[in-house]
């Protein structure tokens, strides 16, 4: 099931990306044939693990003291080795949690830097 889309925001449950259709998904499922994309998802599924470890506050549903910046800095860099993987196949976007206690609500989406010669970063 090869998607047009891909949303990445860590969840509770394990659930880290979503396909076009809004429904949680691993990578293998979302992109079967892609070379590589295994061992991506296991490093996501490493990045979600530490969303995963913190509880919500009761009172506002948000995760303090919590590094959000290191946390979105691995999130963005696992979405730019998962953009470099599906090229122009598919657009990628990085979803800031709702637990994020300073979240503006905003989606990245997350492009293809070419450089001389060919390279990507």
């Amino acid at each position: 099931m090869q998607t047009n889309e891909c949303a990445i925001m860590a969840d509770y449950g394990g659930c880290y990306a979503w396909n076009d259709e809004n429904v949680a998904c691993s990578l293998d499922d979302m992109f079967p044939k892609l070379h590589g994309i295994t061992d991506l998802q296991h490093q996501f599924e490493l990045w979600q693990s530490k969303f995963e470890r913190h509880l919500p506050d009761l009172q506002d549903g948000k995760i303090h003291h919590f590094d959000w910046s290191i946390f979105h800095e691995e999130g963005v860099f696992l979405c730019r080795q998962l953009k470099a993987l599906v090229r122009n196949d598919c657009k990628i976007f990085y979803w800031k949690p709702f637990e994020d206690d300073c979240n503006d609500n905003r989606k990245y989406e997350i492009f293809l830097n070419i450089l001389q010669e060919g390279k990507t970063t």
